[in-house]
């Protein structure tokens, strides 16, 4: 799809899921220090996540998948810009 012959893909998946599990288990066991975090922090984690998502169903979905995506994507940066206004 990309034209790299490179398989380290699966290793974003990985660190994905990885930091996934322990953002949830900072906000579960430290809730007060979670709402405190770096705001740097919290876009950092949430531009991986969309980049991830985004590149998981629109790049390299395809069909109604793709356009799922294209859909909960556009939804996403409209709930952001909204949420920047504020």
């Amino acid at each position: 799809m990309t034209g790299f012959d490179w398989g380290g893909g699966i290793f974003l998946n990985y660190l994905f899921g990885i930091v996934w599990i322990a953002d949830v288990a900072w906000w579960w066991l430290a809730p007060g220090s979670f709402a405190r975090r770096s705001s740097l922090l919290a876009i950092a984690w949430h531009g991986f996540a969309f980049f991830m998502v985004f590149n998981g169903t629109v790049v390299f979905g395809s069909g109604p998948v793709r356009w799922f995506g294209l859909v909960i994507s556009g939804v996403l940066i409209a709930l952001w810009l909204r949420s920047r206004k504020r």
